[in-house]
């Protein structure tokens, strides 16, 4: 498969795709994590904490998600 490529500066439709998988991808992501913490598997905390270490390694803002 061939890498995505953003247009310099993306269209309405695009910028609308896109927001429609971000909010996607974050519901499925806190069903995930809802799931885990209800069954015991990981606590909030824990959920929470690795999110705190993945923000801190990702760059604040990527050239590939300009808006």
């Amino acid at each position: 498969m061939g890498a995505c490529v953003m247009p310099s500066k993306p269209n309405r439709r695009t910028r609308e795709a896109f927001a429609v998988v971000s909010y996607s991808n974050m519901l499925m992501l806190n069903a995930l994590a809802q799931l885990l913490t209800e069954k015991g598997i990981l606590t909030k905390e824990e959920v929470l904490g690795r999110i705190e270490i993945l923000r801190k390694k990702m760059p604040r803002k990527s050239a590939a998600l300009e808006i």
